[in-house]
């Protein structure tokens, strides 16, 4: 076997194996989130989520405008020295602190614009945790760096059970949004200890590097302050709208609506970066892995999300209890939205691998400007639901705006990537409706029944579509040729063992 099919399959391997890590983390943690979520939701309302998730956009809105990326820019270099490694977490801590102080500063005018009183001693006691955040381990990022994404899945686990018990216990003892601030800080307590103990590297402060990392960091700047305010801004603006009630329904149905496809593609993507990297010198190996998970990712993200939609009533009924039966539209559109923001996503990758973050931060800002015009018309004839409404429209306009650079900037066929797009969507837009048709017609009041009716219909007729399409299409790359080859391999080992 040459060296160039060596590193092919060990790129493969070690991508199959930090996806599957990754998933776990992911998944895992939104498990145990949920879990909790489902227990404190009928001990505390509503109104107690939305000082929570009031308090939680003002920190990320901050932290979005400095945050330098100084982990992407370590992950991004090849063979990171000594004093980059400690510069990189000089630069995250220093932007820490100054985001600690900002948010006490600005804690008193963030409950004005709310109008939640509540607000400023819970973004006090956030700005310590933001202080925590800063000195975490940074060999934590040097272990993904090296593809051991293993660590990254205990320290979660750890970190995240102890916050989920620390959460209910709470939710026992106060009733209220204390409980969940309560398990906030613990959480971020856990994180920080336990990224010392579980890897041995020490860092100390420097900033020899801080003009290296600034170089590649200054575009991030842009890309993760447009990045933020495309997931957030219809939150920022729905929680100055709406009353507390109503925002906890838009803040909690979002957070489920997006729940599988917000989880399942990042998961996916987490190893990308380091595996291209890897290979970066290959630019033909390059795009044809990028379109290779563009393909997997939206035959699997897709459906998720389309068929997240079309069970969001029972979903949300079976999940929170009646009291969130409010939540089911907004679960039902925030998961097609989700859906369609995560296609296009293993372009951006593309492009930050190749050192056009500027042109990626344009894009995002792009998406952002398409969101505030479409809200500007929508929201008078919709109301909240009209900020919905833009995001979709946003998403859709990213996907070709993504193409297009990855076309111009990487040599990528503009229509390689919609290709890959098209028909996952079209097949779980057929999915949709039919779930939406036999559950209209379904003659039960059992949550649970609609549930196992429901997913039950939407995987086998999706995978029958899938299966018939692919074979239709020339059995193009992707994630149903994966399954063929695995399954071929198997067999082949069942022949050879008898």
């Amino acid at each position: 076997m040459s060296s160039q099919d060596s590193s092919q399959i060990d790129a493969k391997k070690a991508m199959f194996a930090g996806a599957l890590w990754t998933i776990a983390m992911r998944w895992g943690g939104k498990f145990l989130g949920l879990i909790s979520t489902i227990i404190v939701a009928r001990l505390v309302l509503p109104e107690d989520f939305a000082v929570i998730a009031m308090a939680m956009l003002v920190v990320g809105l901050l932290e979005a405008f400095i945050d330098l990326g100084a982990a992407t820019a370590l992950m991004r270099e090849p063979n990171p020295s000594k004093h980059f490694i400690h510069s990189a977490w000089s630069m995250r801590l220093v932007q820490c602190i100054c985001l600690s102080l900002l948010l006490c500063v600005l804690a008193y005018p963030a409950s004005l614009y709310f109008q939640e009183p509540k607000l400023v001693s819970v973004i006090w006691v956030l700005a310590f945790c933001t202080c925590l955040i800063g000195c975490n381990n940074i060999g934590l990022v040097l272990a993904r760096k090296a593809l051991n994404f293993s660590l990254d899945f205990r320290l979660m686990l750890c970190s995240k059970v102890l916050q989920v018990i620390a959460t209910i216990a709470a939710a026992f003892y106060f009733g209220d949004y204390r409980a969940l601030i309560t398990g906030v800080v613990v959480g971020y307590v856990a994180a920080t200890a336990l990224s010392y103990v579980m890897h041995p590297y020490r860092p100390w402060f420097s900033t020899q590097a801080w003009p290296q990392i600034w170089q590649f960091s200054k575009w991030l700047v842009l890309a993760n302050t447009a990045s933020y305010l495309l997931r957030k801004l219809d939150q920022i603006v729905a929680g100055r709208m709406a009353n507390s009630h109503v925002f906890g329904l838009y803040n909690v149905g979002a957070d489920i609506g997006e729940l599988p496809t917000s989880q399942l593609g990042p998961a996916i993507l987490k190893s990308l970066l380091p595996v291209l990297s890897s290979i970066q010198d290959d630019m033909q190996r390059v795009n044809r892995g990028v379109l290779k998970v563009m393909a997997i990712l939206n035959s699997l993200t897709l459906p998720a999300g389309f068929g997240t939609a079309a069970i969001a009533q029972p979903l949300g009924l079976m999940l929170l209890g009646p009291t969130w039966q409010g939540a089911t539209p907004f679960i039902a559109l925030f998961a097609i939205c989700s859906a369609l923001k995560v296609a296009p996503k293993p372009l951006s990758s593309l492009l930050i691998l190749r050192g056009y973050s500027k042109n990626q931060s344009s894009i995002l800002w792009l998406e952002l400007s398409s969101f505030v015009i479409a809200a500007l018309l929508l929201v008078p004839e919709f109301d909240i639901f009209g900020l919905v409404y833009a995001r979709i429209f946003a998403a859709t306009i990213i996907i070709l705006a993504f193409c297009y650079q990855a076309y111009i900037k990487c040599g990528l066929p503009f229509a390689s990537p919609i290709v890959y797009i098209l028909r996952p969507l079209l097949l779980s837009i057929c999915m949709f409706l039919l779930i939406n048709l036999t559950l209209n017609h379904l003659q039960t009041d059992l949550l649970w029944l609609q549930l196992l009716v429901a997913i039950s219909l939407g995987a086998v007729s999706y995978t029958l579509m899938m299966l018939i399409s692919w074979w239709g299409c020339g059995k193009p790359e992707g994630l149903e040729m994966e399954i063929f080859n695995w399954l071929k391999k198997q067999r082949n080992k069942g022949a050879k063992t008898c």
